[in-house]
């Protein structure tokens, strides 16, 4: 996860306006256009205390650029006094709600959730004249326990108006897809150039070769090129076929499930070292004492639950350098972190 243009965010001075615009219908999107579902929003936002002066900076780039280019998902925009700070794509599922927050931090946490979460592939069903590349989002199906219900959270509010309804799964958390395609040509080199542009720019957790036999065989080198080998190839992938299709769905699901798991484990062998080594607290005073004095290398968070003042948290863990990830598991008061040097003694603090 690319935390970098987030981090620049946490740097700036608050108060922060932030907004989420959740993944509309077509039907609802050429019915409710973003400025006007803002309009819906900024009123409770004032009520809570939020400048005119700042709410036109949202207003404004949303005027001038109502969509993302290319972009059917939702969008997440975050502004100060100085402008609007960070505007992007945000990969949400339908009905999961419009919200906006005022408050002293920015709230990042439903962004960095969904990118914790999500397994990017990258890919290539190739043909006897091309290929079609495919930038699939996948939320994997949930690893660990699911707690069933919905919540309401204050999280780091300023006033009323921050608080935020979010969803949870019942049972199982169900895995979601998302496709953005581009037909490339049949001259290798064009093949090659795109592959190794979006591996850089996209950068894929994986790049998947599929389609006929032939046309992978003709990919088969320019990948080893462009990507470096590192790719998997499946026999599904027929355009022409909707049920091989259906079956290429099934089996990229199948891949994240496993990226999905593998990070899982990763996280909970190094939270178990840390452990050993005590380098890891939980809970939510003591991980706060640790956010002030710039300990924190990795912030630890539920999926489902978000913490106390966890915008405070995700700020200072992103502005003395420390990284942040989440887990399934319940833990002490909904954070944890693993630590870059032990902390002192609570008298000697």
């Amino acid at each position: 996860m690319n935390v970098e243009p987030i981090r620049k965010v946490c740097h700036a001075a608050g108060p922060f306006v932030t907004l989420y615009l959740e993944r509309a219908s077509p039907a609802r999107a050429a019915d409710q256009p973003s400025l006007r579902r803002w309009n819906e929003l900024r009123e409770s936002l004032i009520t809570a205390g939020a400048a005119p002066s700042l709410l036109r900076r949202i207003g404004d780039t949303l005027r001038r650029e109502p969509a993302l280019p290319g972009d059917g998902d939702g969008r997440v925009l975050v502004a100060n006094e100085a402008g609007v700070l960070l505007d992007q794509a945000w990969d949400a599922a339908l009905e999961c709600g419009d919200h906006a927050h005022f408050s002293g931090h920015p709230e990042l946490g439903f962004l960095v959730r969904e990118r914790a979460r999500s397994v990017r592939l990258l890919v290539v069903i190739a043909d006897r004249h091309g290929a079609l590349v495919q930038r699939v989002v996948s939320v994997p199906a949930q690893v660990g326990p699911s707690r069933a219900g919905q919540q309401r959270a204050a999280v780091g509010t300023v006033g009323p108006a921050a608080v935020a309804t979010y969803r949870t799964a019942g049972g199982a958390r169900r895995q979601i897809q998302r496709r953005r395609q581009e037909t490339v040509d049949g001259r290798l080199r064009h093949v090659t150039s795109y592959l190794e542009r979006m591996t850089r720019q996209w950068e894929p957790d994986l790049v998947v070769l599929c389609g006929v036999e032939a046309g992978r065989a003709t990919l088969r080198t320019e990948l080893d090129t462009a990507v470096h080998g590192h790719y998997l190839e499946t026999d599904h992938g027929t355009v022409q076929s909707r049920v091989d299709m259906a079956q290429l769905a099934q089996e990229l699901g199948k891949m994240a499930n496993r990226i999905g798991r593998q990070r899982e484990e990763l996280q909970g062998e190094r939270f178990e070292i840390a452990v050993a080594r005590e380098r890891a607290i939980s809970g939510a005073d003591d991980v706060a004492r640790a956010a002030r004095m710039g300990a924190i290398g990795t912030l630890l968070l539920e999926y489902d639950h978000p913490a106390e003042h966890e915008a405070a948290l995700l700020s200072a863990t992103f502005r003395s350098g420390g990284s942040v990830e989440f887990t399934d598991t319940a833990i002490t008061d909904g954070v944890a972190a693993l630590l870059r040097c032990a902390l002192p003694a609570r008298d000697a603090a």
